[in-house]
């Protein structure tokens, strides 16, 4: 019986459909009584502002004229679109002050965070990696010089950012990480794996993750997404979040200058701040999912 259903249940995800419904995610006004915001009551706790903010979020997340349903059959996403779409929603970096980001209070990043997961799961996972992990992680633990680098061009989208923890084995045990940063002239060479790397494929900047040979703590480095010996592929077949491109990344001695290098070491104090920020903003993307 059990064998029967397997077979039943792969058979939906092998086999493509012939044709895509032309109903377009999400476009649903919520009726006040199923409105969870409104029924929790949770409105009026917020100020005028905190609700104006949230009905724009709302209106524009509504309006979207993406095709999540022909993405989603096709386990791709337009990374184009995505932009745009991060664009209308405003500068990017959340409550980071300054660098032309968003700056924005800790109830507007909850809405909008929660706003960004109804509209669609994959949508919002993209855009917590790019503004929670990636931005915010340069931020706490990097120098002036890397703040005015790469969260100028992140918070205006020009350039996107992932981040690179998770390894084959290991997970994201960060204190178990195997990939390698060795010191050589002028910077360090990098070599190892990461897998399950959302947006790995195509960021402009990984934060990769690597134990230093000679301290044997782990350093962080900002390694550019073109740079040479990093080899990207793409991991098939998911079942969720499938517009969400995660990756298996090779590193065979990837060059990263020492301006490049988060100056933190391991995941304590700082940098295990930044790792708590993104685990906090979990809790509104799942009440987003829910409240979709």
């Amino acid at each position: 019986m059990t064998e029967k259903r397997l077979h039943s249940l792969s058979s939906n995800f092998h086999t493509p459909r012939t044709s895509i419904p032309e109903a377009k995610y999400p476009h649903i006004n919520i009726d006040p009584q199923y409105d969870a915001i409104k029924t929790l009551k949770i409105d009026e706790e917020l100020t005028h502002d905190e609700n104006r903010y949230h009905k724009k979020i709302r209106a524009i997340c509504q309006s979207t004229t993406f095709d999540f349903i022909a993405n989603y059959e096709s386990a791709t996403s337009d990374v184009k679109e995505f932009k745009k779409m991060f664009k209308k929603l405003g500068p990017g970096g959340l409550d980071v002050n300054g660098f032309g980001c968003a700056n924005l209070s800790n109830v507007e990043v909850f809405l909008l965070i929660l706003e960004t997961f109804r509209l669609d799961a994959s949508f919002g996972t993209e855009f917590l990696i790019h503004n929670s992990l990636a931005m915010r992680t340069i931020f706490d633990l990097g120098t002036k010089e890397q703040h005015h680098k790469y969260l100028t061009k992140m918070s205006s989208y020009e350039k996107i950012g992932c981040f690179a923890l998770t390894e084959p084995g290991i997970g994201s045990d960060a204190a178990s990480l195997l990939t390698t940063a060795t010191r050589v002239e002028g910077g360090w060479l990098l070599n190892g794996e990461k897998r399950w790397i959302g947006g790995g494929l195509t960021a402009d900047i990984i934060i990769v993750w690597a134990r230093n040979e000679e301290t044997k703590k782990i350093n962080g480095f900002l390694v550019e997404g073109k740079s040479s010996g990093i080899t990207a592929s793409k991991i098939e077949n998911k079942i969720a979040l499938r517009i969400v491109q995660n990756a298996n990344l090779r590193f065979t001695n990837c060059f990263v200058t020492d301006e490049n290098r988060l100056q933190a070491e391991d995941f304590t104090g700082s940098t295990a701040k930044s790792l708590q920020n993104s685990r906090a903003l979990v809790v509104f993307a799942c009440s987003g999912i829910l409240l979709g």
